[in-house]
């Protein structure tokens, strides 16, 4: 079991940084969120570490450093799954870009549909 003794937790916002950030807040600690742009400007003089950031990180918490913006739990799991989902649609659209392209090369004329991918595509020329 983790003992969290301090009071307050600086952490650089990253996708690691969320885990922590929801990690710590339920164990009821402290947290601040810097954002990765303010942090860089500090730690430019000295080798890109986790050593140096964590010091980094210290002197902004003493400075009372502005925050990143952290929405709550329910709108935090939302824009997951909004921005998985704009993901597998960037995915679908390039699967659909590359058949598209492969058909083409391949000379092979498609049926005059505006998506060959939807209910009327399969003129055929699947088969």
């Amino acid at each position: 079991m983790i003992t969290l003794r301090m009071s307050k937790w600086p952490l650089k916002a990253s996708t690691s940084g969320i885990f922590a950030y929801e990690y710590l807040d339920e164990k009821g600690v402290e947290v601040h969120l810097a954002h990765p742009a303010l942090v860089k400007p500090f730690a430019k003089k000295h080798v890109k570490t986790d050593k140096v950031d964590s010091k980094v990180l210290a002197q902004l918490l003493r400075m009372d450093y502005p925050e990143s913006y952290v929405p709550e739990g329910k709108i935090r799991d939302l824009r997951t799954i909004v921005r998985h989902r704009v993901s597998l649609v960037h995915l679908r659209t390039s699967i659909k870009n590359r058949v598209h392209a492969l058909l083409i090369r391949e000379g092979i004329q498609l049926p005059k549909l505006s998506d060959i991918f939807g209910k009327k595509g399969d003129g055929g020329w699947s088969s």
